[in-house]
């Protein structure tokens, strides 16, 4: 289970694929969907409030529209199940780590993979740094 907040809101993540959704204001459930036929590893909120995205062992990201909560895409070209994500800090972008220890680049909203990502992102700032690899884990491995 991996849980995630807004502020305004609490995603969790479940084993069974299941994502949940709660508003903090009264802790109602606002969405409960089995959105996977895998477990999800990692979600995370983008900085700015407006996506939010669920990484899942069936090796696929899914972004929802907060404003509304939609669903807009299912996306990825990950080998492996997605073990991490992090978010650029405009918003405008995703990183990700997966079980086969690949690092993927995403553009946001269209969920476009961005094979130079390593160079392109080079100086990015992250809002979060929970990928175990990348540039500022250089070394360390």
């Amino acid at each position: 289970m991996d849980v995630s907040s807004d502020g305004k809101h609490v995603a969790v993540g479940m084993r069974d694929g299941t994502l949940r959704l709660y508003t903090t204001s009264n802790w109602k459930v606002v969405y409960l969907k089995k959105i996977s036929k895998e477990w999800i590893e990692d979600l995370k909120f983008s900085p700015d409030g407006t996506y939010l995205c669920v990484g899942s062992h069936d090796n696929k990201l899914y972004l929802y529209e907060m404003a509304n909560f939609k669903f807009i895409k299912k996306f990825g070209k990950s080998s492996s199940f997605i073990t991490h994500i992090d978010w650029s800090q405009d918003s405008s972008a995703i990183r990700t780590n997966d079980g086969s220890y690949e690092i993927l680049y995403y553009t946001i909203p269209d969920g476009t993979q961005d094979t130079g990502g390593a160079s392109n992102f080079r100086n990015e700032i992250w809002t979060t740094q929970s990928n175990t690899l990348g540039w500022a884990m250089q070394g360390v491995w």
